[in-house]
């Protein structure tokens, strides 16, 4: 159902002379129907910024985050609602739930 791959994610520090930060390189893992997984680990890892991934509120630098055979990495603002609203909205209600 949900599949990370090959995910770079970074952040640039503009009120510290552009600074970039490099949070995941070549992040993979993928999540089954029917599997519960949990993100795990110390504060300041990344677990957060995985589920904004997904939620598709981060913008990933390269890679693919592919939901219901669908790369949600290329949609447009506008695109990504629909899924938001249906799949991604289940997903993160059960996480919220647990």
């Amino acid at each position: 159902m949900i599949e990370v791959k090959k995910v770079n994610k970074s952040f640039t520090l503009f009120n510290q002379n552009n600074a970039k930060i490099t949070v995941f390189k070549n992040l993979n893992f993928e999540v089954n129907p029917g599997e519960i997984v949990a993100l795990k680990g110390p504060s300041g890892i990344g677990k957060s910024s995985i589920l904004k991934m997904i939620y598709g509120s981060y913008i990933i630098d390269k890679g693919a985050i592919i939901i219901n055979n669908k790369n949600i990495a290329t949609l447009s603002a506008q695109e990504i609602l629909k899924p938001r609203k249906t799949v991604i909205f289940a997903l993160f209600w059960f996480i919220s739930v647990i």
